[in-house]
């Protein structure tokens, strides 16, 4: 067998994939979830903005720095739409209840803001909206309320995180399978 091996060709690599490789493992798609849930929620939670600057012939240009917040808030989301087949009574139970304390929350700053809007003047109703702010009666819009929110709606999703990972735990999922670092 000492043949020449004149005709051996290496292919690409990166498409290059055994059986195994192609076999589905819930696990390891909820580990990797997972880990985008802590990377997300371990940086410092800050809302998106633009950077703008110039360029050589002074057109604006701007890109946009992420919301961070957001960022943990979609990673969890998605997360437990990848868990929603393992969710049992008991994450249920305590998922239902931090989506119940994030509307409540909503309705409070709304009615607040919304108290706060009656007992404006007209002449400071047409200076708010001239502003360019808006008012809604049933939606949270005065900015500082709505940080407030997201800063109360970020624990609710921690606490969203925290109970997926005890249903991991309950499930026993990083127990049964070996894992290579």
């Amino acid at each position: 067998m000492g043949g020449n091996n004149d005709d051996f060709e290496i292919g690409d690599v990166e498409n290059f994939g055994g059986v195994k490789d192609k076999e589905f493992s819930h696990s390891l798609l909820v580990m990797s979830a997972m880990r985008k849930c802590l990377d997300a929620g371990s940086k410092e939670m800050m809302e998106g903005w633009f950077n703008e600057r110039r360029d050589i012939k002074g057109n604006l240009i701007r890109t946009y720095v992420e919301d961070t917040r957001k960022a943990f808030i979609e990673s969890v989301r998605t997360l437990k739409m990848i868990m929603a087949c393992d969710i049992d009574k008991k994450a249920s139970l305590k998922i239902k209840k931090c989506f119940m304390n994030m509307k409540e929350k909503e309705q409070i700053f709304i009615e607040q803001e919304n108290e706060g809007w009656q007992r404006l003047s007209s002449f400071e109703k047409s200076q708010y909206l001239k502003s360019g702010a808006k008012h809604f009666d049933k939606v949270l819009s005065h900015p500082v309320l709505l940080k407030h929110f997201i800063e109360y709606e970020l624990i609710q999703w921690r606490n969203i995180f925290a109970e997926l990972s005890r249903l991991t735990k309950r499930l026993d999922f990083f127990k049964s399978e070996m894992f290579e670092a």
